[in-house]
């Protein structure tokens, strides 16, 4: 499916139901659209995003028209119900994730819209442009 008015429309409807768990592609596509670092590993989500990089990494993808396929998982649930605590290496978000103590991962509403928000802004960038969130 090519980045139509339709697909684009989708992608920015649904925000965060996107994870790379259970995603197929090509190896060295990712390559191609990752930063390659110093101690030459290739870094494909950009490290400036606290939350949304798995969201601007598939839109990055799609943009650049890589071919992306994910396989479903029956009663998989991105968002978790309520967990005492996140960090940010985990792949799912806990619904409460705006009322939890910075100490245990919280994050304001207003730093999440931030983030949705950059993602949809950041992803023509090949490279991670170092957007920080200011309250």
């Amino acid at each position: 499916m090519g980045w139509g008015f339709g697909w684009r429309s989708w992608c920015f409807g649904y925000k965060l139901v996107v994870n790379i768990l259970g995603a197929v592609f090509k190896v060295e596509s990712v390559k191609e659209n990752s930063e390659q670092k110093e101690d030459g590993f290739y870094y494909p989500f950009k490290e400036s995003f606290r939350l949304t990089h798995i969201y601007e990494f598939f839109l990055r993808m799609i943009y650049n028209d890589l071919k992306v396929q994910t396989i479903p998982r029956i009663g998989y649930e991105l968002k978790m119900v309520g967990k005492p605590y996140f960090s940010e290496t985990s792949s799912k978000v806990p619904q409460n994730i705006s009322v939890l103590a910075p100490n245990l991962g919280g994050v304001p509403q207003n730093e999440i819209q931030f983030y949705v928000d950059l993602a949809k802004k950041e992803y023509f960038f090949d490279k991670d442009r170092n957007v920080i969130f200011k309250s």
